[in-house]
């Protein structure tokens, strides 16, 4: 389950821009984009945590909407703690992670896309993005925090160092015994004043 994304802001976002929509699935734009590039096919590794069917699943979509275009993905499943490690030493083409999200935009972008970010594994840096992203850091107006936010994700998406899949959905099946739980778009569970009534 989840949305299309276009870039790193879901659309529960205050920043999130709904004119923003960069991506299309094209066969034969991709085709002539590697004519291009002067090649014909291409071939990368994925890796992808071990044990997840839904991971397995999702890369093997990839690989068959990306294998008409003459772009082959050869999936790699490693245990969980392997694929942080890869990634985080920068032995890797491409992985397939996931995010839960901040409520707040600066959760979502500075440590992945400002160079030298704590989860920026692929090594972004644009001086643009970065420069946007303190902005956004230092302003206290939403207003122009939200615009920074839109022009960074615009830049971020068009230097394509992070390919945005879906952004997940959060879902609560509860009874009405259960009081105090709130609903976190990050899809994270937080049970510290969450009780059960008689």
């Amino acid at each position: 389950m989840g949305v299309l994304a276009q870039g790193p802001l879901s659309p529960g976002s205050w920043a999130y821009d709904s004119s923003f929509s960069p991506f299309s699935y094209d066969v034969n734009k991709a085709k002539a984009l590697l004519q291009q590039a002067g090649v014909s096919s291409v071939s990368f590794t994925l890796l992808i945590a071990s044990g997840s069917p839904l991971n397995t699943q999702e890369a093997q979509f990839l690989q068959s909407e990306l294998q008409p275009a003459g772009i082959t993905v050869n999936i790699k499943p490693e245990v969980f703690a392997t694929l942080l490690n890869d990634t985080a030493a920068h032995n890797f083409q491409a992985a397939l992670v996931g995010w839960s999200g901040r409520p707040d935009p600066d959760g979502n972008t500075y440590a992945w896309f400002h160079t030298g970010g704590g989860l920026n594994d692929m090594q972004y840096s644009n001086p643009q993005v970065d420069a946007l992203l303190e902005d956004a850091r230092a302003n206290s107006d939403q207003t122009k925090r939200a615009q920074d936010y839109i022009q960074a994700q615009q830049q971020i998406v068009n230097d394509a160092s992070y390919i945005f899949i879906n952004h997940g959905v959060s879902v609560q099946a509860t009874s009405k015994k259960v009081q105090n739980f709130l609903l976190l778009p990050t899809g994270i569970m937080e049970f510290a004043s969450v009780y059960v009534s008689s």
